[in-house]
């Protein structure tokens, strides 16, 4: 038999293309799994992040409540823990929830809604002709949400109050 032909060389050359076309098929495969993966990774850490975010707004909103019907910088309110939404809503029955933040609070001593300082009213307000006149006062609130599994977000707000102390026009 003459080995020299050309047909008896190529025998099995195509098992060798299809197992290498496997292997790299499988490696492109394995590698589009690990993208995905922390592609999921990255938007559950996104969601939760989200979520404390959104709770810590709505504790701040709720400190602007309280502060709507309580301006005594003496005794300020404080915001309370507070659980958001359905248990059924969220996994493993956690809840985000908010909660007055004094750590990052700028005030002495430090509280999560505080007043800061009080001024006159801005320029070119009239003081009006009768007994007493225009007040300002300057409020600090500062919220903490937390989100499902772990997401802390921080809110601070600032609030002008304008008041009127005695008869203003």
């Amino acid at each position: 038999m003459n080995d020299t032909n050309p047909r008896k060389r190529q025998d099995g050359s195509a098992l060798l293309v299809a197992v290498l076309m496997l292997v790299f098929l499988g490696i492109i495969g394995l590698s589009a799994m690990d993208t995905v993966s922390r592609d999921r990774q990255v938007a559950g850490y996104t969601k939760r992040t989200r979520i404390a975010f959104f709770a810590a707004e709505a504790g701040a909103h709720a400190g602007l409540n309280l502060l709507r019907t309580s301006h005594n910088r003496f005794a300020p309110p404080t915001l309370p823990t507070t659980n958001l939404g359905q248990t059924g809503d969220y996994p493993n029955s956690l809840r985000p929830s908010y909660q007055g933040d004094p750590t990052s609070s700028v005030c002495s001593p430090q509280r999560d809604i505080c007043w800061v300082r009080g001024g006159p009213p801005p320029t070119g307000w009239g003081l009006g002709t009768g007994v007493g006149g225009w007040r300002m006062s300057y409020w600090n609130i500062n919220a903490r949400g937390n989100g499902i599994a772990g997401g802390v977000s921080r809110v601070e707000v600032s609030k002008r109050i304008t008041e009127c102390s005695g008869y203003c026009n």
